[in-house]
């Protein structure tokens, strides 16, 4: 049976999201502005908190990565019930960790739905949060956005979250990969890592770009497309 998504409007009248701003407007405005209709939408799969929702079109470094692994997706969004209806927690290059009604985040873009089957058992029903929605919604959400590309070091990049968030429930979605294995200092990704680096970490002592890299490139990561093709991920939508 699918479940359903309630407008906006809906959604601000009933319940505000962990994410909320100060007047009262959603975090993550740039995705779309709120339909002036109440009627309820329809979600096109069957949905848990902890679900994956990937798209493109947020971030601009989360293209620079997508491109860099010539996948199909570039950012993810880790689903959460609330009582006006399920929302996307996600990382925004501006704001971190933030969220939008899910309705607001599918709206404008294809999408693809994943989910972390081993965790099935821990669902006692839809509306609980689970361990994964827990982790993005509450104890990550407010978080900055991670320019260091760090792991538990109180900040989160994009792919960072879904992964960090199956962690804490006992999963490992994928074994993060070193930047010397997947770009290099020249390539787009590779420059956009580097781009005013020198200073700070791991280039504190760095006097050019080449030393900078020297020590950057042992930085492991994991991105989109290695959850995507993680053995822990089921494929619901489409």
């Amino acid at each position: 049976m699918k479940r359903p998504i309630f407008s906006a409007l809906a959604i601000l009248a009933f319940a505000t999201p962990i994410g909320a701003q100060e007047d009262d407007t959603l975090a993550g405005p740039e995705l779309g502005q709120p339909s002036t209709s109440l009627m309820t939408a329809e979600a096109a799969w069957d949905w848990f908190p902890g679900d994956l929702v990937f798209r493109n079109g947020l971030n601009n470094f989360d293209e620079i990565v997508r491109d860099n692994e010539n996948g199909q997706w570039a950012s993810v969004g880790v689903i959460r019930p609330s009582g006006g209806g399920p929302v996307a927690i996600y990382v925004d290059e501006q704001q971190g960790v933030t969220e939008t009604p899910l309705d607001l985040f599918i709206a404008e873009e294809a999408y693809t739905v994943f989910r972390v089957t081993s965790l099935a058992s821990v669902r006692a029903e839809s509306f609980d949060l689970g361990p994964m929605a827990l982790f993005a919604g509450i104890l990550a959400m407010n978080m900055p956005y991670d320019t260091e590309m760090m792991f538990e070091n109180g900040k989160f990049y994009n792919a960072e979250l879904p992964f960090a968030a199956a962690l804490n429930a006992g999963v490992l979605l994928v074994v993060p990969k070193p930047l010397r294995d997947i770009t290099g200092p020249d390539a787009p990704l590779g420059q956009a890592l580097l781009k005013d680096r020198i200073g700070h970490y791991p280039c504190v002592e760095a006097t050019d770009e080449e030393m900078c890299w020297g020590w950057m490139r042992n930085l492991a990561i994991v991105t989109p497309g290695m959850i995507l093709a993680s053995d822990a991920l089921e494929q619901v939508y489409p």
